[in-house]
């Protein structure tokens, strides 16, 4: 696969660069996600199989298609949870949660980042369009 980078929203926004790396037989994307909302920014390692991203992209273009449903987005490490549906409104709405820990001495850091937004739905044809090329 061809290193992609797309953003999920405007402002905020979401921003996924895959693969920085593979890992395993090849299957399993490395890459990072960084959150903009408002004046937070937060970032985190991914780990993302293929059959994976390729699942993800499938409903995004049902969901662009019909206006309905969600789909979700999620690190094998289980450090990045990204969930997106369509509201009654029509707008996309997303959720998501990151979470790490840095291990150095003598104090430890566990963080946990999370947050939610809409954005116009035109959006997700763009993001879909990426993973078919």
């Amino acid at each position: 696969m061809k290193k992609i980078k797309f953003n999920i929203g405007n402002q905020p926004r979401i921003t996924i660069n895959l693969p920085s790396k593979k890992r395993g037989d090849g299957s399993i994307l490395v890459g990072r996600a960084t959150a903009y909302l408002g004046s937070l920014q937060s970032s985190v390692k991914l780990e993302i199989q293929e059959f994976e991203l390729l699942r993800f992209s499938s409903e995004l273009i049902t969901m662009d298609n019909t206006l309905k449903g969600g789909t979700q987005l999620f690190s094998c490490s289980s450090d990045f949870i990204l969930e997106m549906s369509m509201t009654l409104r029509g707008h996309v709405e997303v959720q998501y949660n990151m979470k790490t820990s840095q291990f150095t001495q003598p104090n430890d850091i566990n963080w946990t980042a999370s947050g939610s937004f809409t954005f116009e739905p035109s959006l997700i044809r763009d993001i879909a369009v990426l993973f078919a090329n």
